[in-house]
């Protein structure tokens, strides 16, 4: 039966039975809300507040839900809607810091390019610099002894009258010297006599030669039946040096001249019209093949500086930790040293490489360079992961000290500071030119200078290469001494996106303290408001379900 107009046709939904036994009376409260008899508002009636008195026929409860959950439903939509445009606007004022400093130095749409993007250049003979040899000399092993023995032929037709050595700068100890004569008991000049067949024979030193790093400073050694030691300077006349029974000899243009005495394996490379030649004792456990290949390979990513037509490397056991040196495009190889083979090859491949003089202020440069390069071209090789070159950069980055400039003298922050420093600006030179420039380009640039290269003509490379100053960057790293970030790998990998974040993170932590402390403030600032639009959406969207 349907119910009249102020009849309760509810039903008790715990008993079934039909309370009618109380008739509802509207109260003049004024604001349309109807009252049982015993005073009680109806529970229907509070469900729509906008049932007015004078009303006889009132909603029905299941058609006053309906509408409410739709009205609410409208109103989380509109809540929802909201809070997306304001999320997005946070989002945007919270991205906008970084768009605006990394599109600031990173104009164009592509990610910087792999090394290598200069053309090679041609190769050197040393026989294009060095005059034909005017004596012959035969360079030997003293038997059961640390020595080595020179002997000097003056059969030849354009042999000198008169013919001197020096082994003051040396400090060699010469045991014997039949046919010179010591000119002087203070002086390391030995003279010609006249005689025949003259010779010299000098223990092989177990100290360095050199005191800087403006001059090699080689190790020696000696085995059962080899030896790697330095070879007399020469006055005025120029000496070809052959091992016996065999062996090899640095180049003539080299400062000073290395030979290594004994049997060798020899593996070849070629890399354009260079050749790398690999030496490695009889009895080694190192495959010269590979490392052959793993430096010629690097050579391809690595088009700066000089490029001899022929380089060798020798894989020979040195006195302490040293991995290795390079005199001329003549180098040595630790295998017993902490780091691989392969690194070293390529780290003294890039000493090859150098022929630009620097001022002591830039010595750091002239290891720094190869120290980088070593894992760089080998990571560009495709030889190291990406893991493994970023860990690289990380731990010359922690073991660096960042205390103010460079020391002239040699030391082995030159290579974990220089190495991390380059590395950086490098990273920073190739953001700046959209990939197009890289820290080649200006080592490329250095190459071709005449005359020594200082800071200021660091400064002065940095700024032609990249078409912008870098001068306050250099100052705060190479000056002052502030650390840099570890660079990272940059073989086009990294996406544009993240390559404009690392800038932006770049110029954020090499920001002043004031810049830091006002965009942390604005990003809290931020956090907080991303924080409850995202409380008030999760809130909204549970209402609309």
């Amino acid at each position: 039966m349907t119910p009249g107009p102020g009849e309760d046709s509810t039903e008790d939904s715990g008993t079934g039975e039909r309370d009618s036994g109380r008739r509802e009376v509207t109260t003049g409260d004024g604001d349309g809300t109807q009252r049982s008899g015993d005073g009680t508002e109806r529970r229907g009636d509070r469900q729509d507040r906008s049932h007015r008195k004078g009303d006889t026929d009132p909603p029905q409860n299941g058609r006053r839900t309906g509408e409410s959950k739709a009205s609410g439903r409208r109103l989380n939509r509109r809540r929802i809607l909201r809070h997306a445009i304001v999320l997005g606007l946070a989002v945007t004022l919270a991205v906008a810091p970084l768009a605006l400093i990394s599109g600031a130095v990173v104009p164009g749409d592509a990610p910087p390019a792999r090394q290598g993007t200069l053309e090679q250049p041609g190769c050197t003979s040393d026989t294009e610099t060095t005059p034909e040899p005017s004596v012959q000399a035969t360079v030997e092993r003293v038997e059961d002894a640390p020595q080595v023995r020179v002997t000097y032929d003056f059969s030849g037709p354009e042999a000198p009258n008169r013919f001197a050595v020096s082994m003051a700068q040396l400090d060699l100890d010469v045991v014997e010297s039949p046919g010179f004569e010591k000119a002087g008991i203070e002086s390391g000049t030995y003279e010609w006599t006249g005689e025949e067949n003259p010779s010299l024979t000098y223990t092989v030193p177990e100290r360095d030669v050199g005191t800087s790093l403006a001059e090699e400073s080689p190790r020696f050694n000696v085995g059962e039946d080899w030896a790697l030691a330095p070879l007399p300077r020469t006055i005025e006349e120029t000496v070809e040096y052959n091992p016996a029974p065999n062996g090899v000899v640095s180049p003539t243009e080299s400062g000073i001249r290395v030979a290594y005495i004994g049997t060798l394996r020899t593996a070849n490379a070629s890399q354009g019209c260079q050749t790398i030649s690999i030496h490695t004792p009889p009895d080694s456990e190192v495959d010269g093949e590979t490392l052959s290949n793993a430096v010629a390979d690097a050579a391809a990513e690595y088009p700066a500086g000089q490029r001899p037509a022929h380089v060798e490397g020798v894989v020979v056991p040195l006195r302490g930790a040293i991995g290795g040196y390079t005199v001329g495009s003549f180098f040595t190889v630790n295998p017993t040293s902490n780091l691989s083979t392969e690194t070293i090859a390529v780290h003294e491949y890039v000493h090859t490489r150098q022929s630009a003089e620097y001022e002591s202020e830039m010595q750091w440069f002239v290891e720094g360079q190869p120290a980088l390069y070593m894992f760089k071209l080998r990571y560009d090789a495709g030889q190291l992961t990406a893991a493994e070159y970023s860990l690289q950069m990380h731990t010359f980055r922690d073991r660096a000290e960042w205390d103010g400039s460079f020391q002239p003298e040699t030391n082995i922050n030159h290579y974990y500071r220089g190495a991390s420093t380059l590395g950086a600006l490098d990273v920073r030179i190739r953001v700046a030119t959209d990939g197009e420039r890289s820290l080649i380009d200006v080592i490329q640039r250095l190459e071709r200078r005449e005359g020594e290269v200082g800071v200021a003509e660091f400064k002065t490379t940095v700024e032609n290469t990249t078409g912008q100053s870098m001068d306050p960057w250099i100052d705060r790293h190479v000056v002052e001494g502030k650390p840099v970030d570890a660079a990272v790998p940059d073989n086009g990998t990294l996406s544009r996106g993240s390559w404009e974040m690392l800038t932006a993170y770049q110029y954020l932590t090499e920001a002043t303290p004031a810049a830091v402390v006002f965009y942390t403030v604005i990003w809290y600032g931020l956090l907080l408001v991303v924080g409850r639009i995202l409380g008030g959406l999760a809130h909204s969207l549970r209402n609309v379900r």
